[in-house]
C-alpha cells in the first residue's frame, strides 16, 4: 500500500479534501498528516520563505518519512520553494502540490490566469508555473490576480463572501485568460460555480497532484 504524508500549514488539515478530490484517481494509499499552522504566520510576517522555514519543512518531511510515507505532499503554495529544497535534499519525493496543476495548465494552455486570496500565495504559484513553461519549452502568459479582502472574509467564517469575492475578481480581471488556476486548495469550493460563471476551465491543485503521485507509483497501489 502506498503512504502519501501531508504537511498542512494551515490551522486544520485538508485531509478531508484530499481524500475527496483523490478518491478517482488513488485506490490503495494511506494518508498520515502533520499540521504546524505557525508556518503559514511565518511566511506572512517575513514575507518570504526564508532559511529557517525551510530546514522546517525538511525536518517536517523527514519525520514523514521516518513514519512510512512515500512520498510527501506540502499543500501549502505559499511554501513550495521549501518542498522543491526537500525534494533535491531527501530520498524520498516531496511535492508541492500545485506542480501537476501548473504542468498541466502550460501544456494546454497559453493565456494562464492564477487567482489567490492571501497574497502570500500568488508570487509562488505564479513562478511555479513560469518555471514549469520554462522547463517544458511552452510560451505562456501569466496573469496573476489577489481577491483583495477574500482571505479575511475566510478567517472571519463568512465563506459566501468569500466565494462571491473570488467570482467577481475572477470575472472582472481575468476574463482573458483562457484557463484559472486557483492558487489555494481551500479555494476549491468555488471551483464549479467558477467555471459556470466564466466560461472557463477552472484548475485546483489536489486532483492534479493525485494524477501526478498515481503516475510515479503505478503498481504500487495507486
Amino acid at each position: 500500500m502506498l503512504t502519501i504524508g501531508a504537511i498542512h500549514s494551515g490551522a486544520t488539515s485538508l485531509a478531508p479534501i484530499l481524500e475527496r478530490e483523490w478518491a478517482p484517481y488513488l485506490d490503495d494509499y494511506k494518508l498520515i498528516n502533520i499540521i504546524d499552522d505557525s508556518l503559514i504566520h511565518t511566511v506572512i510576517r517575513d514575507g518570504e520563505v526564508t532559511s529557517r522555514t525551510v530546514r522546517r519543512v525538511v525536518d517536517l518531511c523527514e519525520a514523514l518519512i521516518l513514519a512510512g510515507a512515500d512520498v510527501v505532499v506540502e499543500t501549502c503554495s505559499s511554501i513550495g520553494e521549501a518542498a522543491e529544497i526537500a525534494n533535491r535534499q531527501l530520498d524520498r519525493p516531496v511535492l508541492r502540490i500545485d506542480q501537476g496543476m501548473a504542468e498541466e495548465a502550460v501544456t494546454g494552455y497559453r493565456k494562464i490566469g492564477v487567482l489567490a486570496s492571501l497574497a502570500t500565495t500568488l508570487a509562488p504559484t505564479v513562478s511555479c508555473v513560469e518555471r514549469t513553461a520554462q522547463r517544458l519549452g511552452r510560451e505562456v502568459e501569466v496573469e496573476s490576480l489577489v481577491a483583495e479582502g477574500a482571505f479575511g472574509r475566510w478567517i472571519a467564517g463568512e465563506a459566501e463572501a468569500h466565494d462571491d469575492l473570488l467570482v467577481e475578481a475572477a470575472k472582472s480581471r481575468l476574463a482573458g485568460c483562457e484557463v484559472i488556476l486557483l492558487a489555494q486548495v481551500s479555494m476549491i469550493r468555488v471551483q464549479e460555480r467558477m467555471a459556470r460563471e466564466t466560461g472557463k476551465p477552472v484548475f485546483a491543485s489536489p486532483g492534479w497532484c493525485a494524477k501526478q503521485i498515481r503516475g510515479m507509483f503505478a503498481g504500487k497501489g495507486a
